[in-house]
């Protein structure tokens, strides 16, 4: 299978938007008291008057694309040859307890139409491919916490069969009062903080935002952070038997979940070089499209950023300056995993 080139990042999160915000996050320089988006940057690319009727989360996807495609060089080019894939845990939430809510305050004939539209889970590709011209193949998948992996996983296929000559790949999930709720009443209060190491304990923190990238094949495609080498998902066996690159350091998508915590403990062996940047962007399902951001800056650069502290009792170690040209990202789910391979260019 062909290894695609990540030529273009578009992060957005509580630390802010575009790739220098999250690398201030990452050195350490500025850390989000909140894991909530600041949609203002958006009025740099689309005027009011373009998203006054698009929802919260479709315009945090409309940044993050915006964003990924300057980086790439690509911004006012031709798009007609550019795919979109856009993958979401829950898909826009706010946006569909908002049309339940006129559905029951005002019934079925007074319900809001404008919720309604952009309730659809493919609402969100719609409004980001009208708004920058893209024609060409279009796809919204939903996969829970294995949801980036199977995105970029299409993504090799479609730039494999030729179909498109770039994808702008994109994930995206927001917090709403229904996912606090909801985080209340089963896993108890929130606490001051995630811990991505505290993994016997419940410490998520519900989070929001998207990252997208652009892939490409053709290698005179200008700057590359990193090469897409390999995207699997996994509904039934408890982990992968095998990366390809023993001895690549892992991005972990432990994110404070109790329940899913001590599986990455039983599944890596001692030694094994990680590190896990979930305190950065909080609890989501898409939470992995960081980790291959954050992954594919510490490629270009030669070293992984540093995270939290490793606590005593985990035999790990803290990955740091790459002796290997692989970086793994790994997300377990309730039934599966899904992994994400990169390699240095």
């Amino acid at each position: 299978m062909i290894a695609p080139l990540i030529t273009g990042l578009g992060p957005v999160g509580g630390f802010g938007a575009g790739v220098g915000a999250l690398r201030n996050a990452l050195a350490g320089e500025s850390r989000p008291e909140a894991y909530r988006v600041d949609l203002t940057p958006l009025e740099r690319y689309l005027n009011r008057r373009a998203t006054r009727r698009i929802d919260r989360f479709s315009q945090i996807g409309l940044l993050g694309a915006c964003l990924a495609l300057e980086d790439a060089g690509l911004s006012g080019g031709d798009l007609s040859r550019v795919g979109l894939i856009l993958s979401s845990g829950y898909g826009p939430l706010r946006t569909t307890f908002s049309f339940l809510d006129s559905v029951l305050d005002d019934g079925d004939c007074l319900a809001s139409p404008t919720h309604f539209s952009n309730s659809v889970h493919n609402a969100a590709a719609a409004h980001i491919g009208i708004q920058l011209g893209l024609t060409a193949p279009c796809m919204s998948l939903s996969q829970f916490e294995l949801s980036v992996a199977s995105g970029l996983q299409l993504a090799r296929c479609w730039l494999a069969e030729r179909r498109v000559d770039a994808v702008l790949f994109g994930a995206i999930d927001e917090s709403c009062p229904v996912v606090d709720y909801c985080y209340r009443r089963y896993f108890g209060p929130a606490g001051e903080r995630l811990e991505p190491w505290v993994l016997q304990r419940q410490t998520a923190v519900p989070g929001e935002g998207g990252c997208f990238m652009v892939l490409q094949v053709d290698p005179s495609a200008g700057r590359s952070y990193a090469r897409l080498d390999r995207a699997e998902v996994c509904g039934i066996s408890p982990g992968p038997k095998s990366t390809g690159s023993e001895d690549a350091p892992w991005v972990l998508g432990c994110d404070g979940h109790a329940g899913i915590g001590p599986r990455y403990a039983a599944l890596l062996p001692a030694g094994s070089q990680v590190a896990a940047y979930a305190g950065l962007y909080g609890a989501l399902p898409v939470g992995q499209a960081f980790d291959v951001t954050i992954a594919a800056l510490g490629l270009e650069g030669g070293a992984l950023y540093p995270c939290d502290p490793l606590p005593e009792g985990l035999a790990w170690q803290p990955a740091g300056h790459l002796g290997s040209t692989r970086v793994n990202c790994l997300k377990l789910a309730a039934t599966g995993w899904g992994l994400v391979g990169l390699e240095s260019v």
